[in-house]
């Protein structure tokens, strides 16, 4: 592997903007208080699986398989593996498991639409990656040189790679300004009635004995108004968080703004931390404080919180040794520009011989975005939301080729498919739950989105993309 730091390094975003045109850029993004942002371009390998069949380009070379796809993404991983880096990630796979691929680890129904025009799952493998580390400002070029075997070639490979990756940074990007008056039409899946309707329905199914909760969403969508980077860049400044990504894909593009971690892997030691409990802020700090403990004691919020936290310790201990799942910071309030959250931290060590594919197919999806218990909340999920979830609710990070992977839950996630922009939103029906008021949080969690959009129509302008 080549190392080298680059000197008067951009931020992630700037960066990427140079990237944006190449093949396969991506962007991992931590604008809070995280540690690490990565990005890259130029994947020396594909895979994407549509149900349940997989392709793999390679060398411009196409291949196809049925094999499962978890299975076909660790033989890949386990092909590249390498000795653990200094860092987190400096070369593996990028990329997104989709909600939908459940029916794969389960026996579930799948009669829900499938309408935008995205793979169940595709990672992208990158040999070259651009690394920052935020708390010392210092930004680093890896290159590992995959997929060469012989070690001549591997070292000519990364000097090539780190080269053309330097010659990147010399590319440059600008905006051009038109008019525009007014936001496009927004679209949901569901009408009011229609949630309040499918959240009562719940209901009878927790009065009934068949589960404790289940995560109920609905899909907005409208053709987007604007370049998916300026919108994007908007989102970040109105919404920093620990957990997002951009992934430039042929045919569509992910922009996600989650605030959710759904797993980390280091060595052997695992950890999730699941969201499970919403208010909205308010502008008046005293009130605002308020506002946070009273979620922090809230009995509903808290049983919420708690089923789902239990659930995720049960997911963990099937890959984790006896005796080391454990909660730590246990029911924090995490707070955004919109809304404050409760989370918690759940870790264990994993047992010897557990792939990071292995732990991540034990656990998906995330418990917090399907309901307790899992199986037959994602049943009736797929009973009472009219669209397939795609990319929503899946998991989106990387997988590294030392057996690292950090991977977000993507809520406050986009999809612009063919001009338009694709997200949703949801919340947890439990017993005591108001319908009317989860259709409300709702629109709470979408006010990430919507906030951007609205900022967008404000500045009365269009942007597009131009080389200079």
């Amino acid at each position: 592997m080549i190392l080298e730091e680059i000197k008067n390094p951009l931020d992630p975003y700037e960066l990427f903007l140079k990237l944006y045109e190449l093949p396969y850029p991506f962007m991992l993004e931590s604008s809070t208080d995280g540690e690490y942002s990565f990005a890259g371009f130029d994947p020396f390998l594909v895979i994407e699986s549509f149900g349940g069949k997989n392709e793999i380009l390679f060398n411009n070379t196409r291949t196809r398989s049925a094999d499962d796809p978890f299975a076909v993404l660790k033989s890949l991983l386990k092909r590249y593996e390498t000795n653990p880096c200094k860092y987190p990630f400096a070369g593996g796979c990028v990329g997104y498991f989709g909600y939908d691929l459940k029916g794969l680890i389960e026996k579930l129904p799948s009669s829900t639409l499938k309408d935008i025009n995205t793979p169940d799952m595709h990672f992208a493998f990158y040999d070259t990656v651009y690394i920052f580390h935020h708390p010392s400002g210092r930004c680093f070029i890896a290159s590992t040189g995959e997929p060469e075997t012989k070690k001549r070639l591997k070292e000519q490979r990364a000097f090539n790679r780190l080269k053309a990756a330097k010659e990147a940074l010399k590319k440059n990007h600008g905006y051009k300004v038109s008019g525009i008056t007014s936001l496009p039409q927004l679209d949901s899946t569901f009408t009011m009635a229609g949630y309040i309707k499918a959240a009562e329905k719940i209901l009878g199914y927790i009065a009934a004995g068949d589960i404790y909760q289940a995560n109920l969403s609905q899909r907005f969508s409208l053709p987007l108004p604007c370049d998916p980077l300026h919108f994007y860049s908007v989102l970040r400044e109105e919404h920093p968080v620990p957990m997002g990504a951009f992934l430039k894909l042929p045919e569509y593009e992910i922009l996600s703004n989650s605030p959710e971690r759904f797993l980390r892997i280091r060595g052997n030691s695992i950890e999730t931390m699941p969201i499970k409990g919403t208010i909205k802020r308010d502008k008046n700090r005293f009130k605002d404080m308020e506002l946070a403990k009273m979620l922090k004691s809230d009995p509903k919020e808290n049983a919420e919180h708690i089923m789902i936290v239990d659930l995720e310790r049960n997911d963990l201990g099937k890959v984790c040794l006896y005796g080391t799942v454990e909660v730590k910071n246990g029911n924090e309030i995490a707070t955004y520009p919109t809304l404050h959250h409760m989370v918690s931290t759940v870790r264990g060590v994993l047992k010897e011989g557990i792939h990071p594919v292995d732990a991540i197919r034990s656990c998906f999806p995330g418990g917090s975005v399907t309901g307790a218990p899992k199986i037959r909340a994602m049943e009736i999920i797929d009973e009472l939301e009219p669209t397939a979830r795609g990319v929503y609710t899946g998991a989106i990070g990387y997988m590294d080729f030392c057996g690292n992977a950090d991977l977000n839950i993507p809520i406050r996630t986009a999809v612009v498919d063919d001009r338009r922009l694709f997200y949703q939103t949801g919340g947890a029906i439990v017993a005591d739950s108001d319908p009317e008021k989860e259709y409300e949080e709702t629109l709470l969690k979408a006010e990430v989105i919507h906030r951007a959009l609205r900022r967008l129509s404000m500045e009365n302008k269009k942007y597009h993309r131009v080389s200079i």
